[in-house]
């Protein structure tokens, strides 16, 4: 009896890492900081399958750092280090986003590339975003409540997949790091952000 709209957050994963290797294409070592599997959270360890398939096939080393509460999260941003690692992503793993100010901090001083998932945490200092559009997700959200207010049931309503992914890029954060994005990549980008 549910419909709605999929953030693809788990699933696009995989093209965290692709963006990475784009960017950056002799960084091999990517951390991950995840939701413990133990926890139970489906979404977060499917994205942690899925970044392990991907760091396989692109020839990448996926180092895992496992979250077992909140609270754990600033001690386990704290490990991350420049000397270890060449780039963050992380999954749709909701324990981890709640933090993603403290895992942004440390990447920036780190001085290392962290691939997040949408616009509202390149906004915060990610220095790049992969995910949807929510103002377009929010318009096929709005069609499909108006289906069920006219009498639909809300179980024959398919779920939607985004119309609209954005990437997007912290020009600000790009300059703290000490990076720059090549031409190129640029003009595949969706929004610049910090420029």
């Amino acid at each position: 009896n549910v419909t709605g709209v999929t953030s693809l957050s788990t699933e696009l994963t995989a093209r965290r890492l692709e963006l990475l290797r784009e960017i950056n294409p002799s960084g091999t070592r990517i951390a991950m900081p995840h939701t413990a599997s133990e926890n139970g959270d489906i979404a977060a360890t499917r994205s942690v399958e899925i970044a392990q398939e991907t760091a396989h096939k692109l020839g990448m080393d996926l180092m895992l750092f496992p979250v077992r509460a909140r609270e754990d999260n600033a001690a386990v941003a704290k490990r991350i280090l420049r000397r270890e690692t060449d780039g963050i992503i992380v999954g749709g793993d909701s324990l981890i986003w709640g933090d993603i100010d403290i895992y942004i901090a440390q990447a920036i001083q780190e001085k290392i590339p962290f691939a997040a998932f949408d616009l509202s945490q390149v906004q915060k200092g990610a220095l790049l975003g992969f995910g949807p559009d929510y103002v377009v997700s929010g318009e096929q959200s709005a069609v499909l409540t108006h289906q069920i207010l006219l009498g639909r049931p809300p179980g024959e309503i398919p779920v939607e997949v985004p119309r609209k992914l954005l990437l997007t890029v912290n020009q600000k954060t790009a300059r703290a790091i000490g990076m720059a994005f090549s031409d190129a990549f640029l003009e595949k980008v969706d929004k610049i952000v910090g420029e």
